[in-house]
């Protein structure tokens, strides 16, 4: 929703992550001794491949290009979990 809020993508995705940093401290917080802290490195990993290409993506396409890329991916995602 902030994507169409806020006109400018870079200072979306600031906003974005440090809300997500805040809600996953509180949650690993809460789920400490729960995590299977040997499954950490499958998410790092994924995290480390991904991480190049959002930035890319962030930083060469427009704010309305950007937008229809991040509904498609949320789209496929809800897709892919039916």
């Amino acid at each position: 929703m902030l994507l169409y809020v806020m006109s400018d993508p870079v200072r979306t995705v600031e906003v974005m992550m440090i809300c997500s940093i805040a809600i996953q401290g509180l949650s690993v917080a809460m789920l400490w001794r729960d995590i299977q802290w040997t499954m950490l490195a499958y998410f790092l990993l994924g995290g480390a491949a991904g991480l190049p290409i959002g930035l890319w993506l962030l930083l060469h396409l427009n704010a309305t290009t950007f937008k229809q890329v991040i509904g498609a991916l949320l789209m496929a995602y809800a897709l892919h979990g039916c």
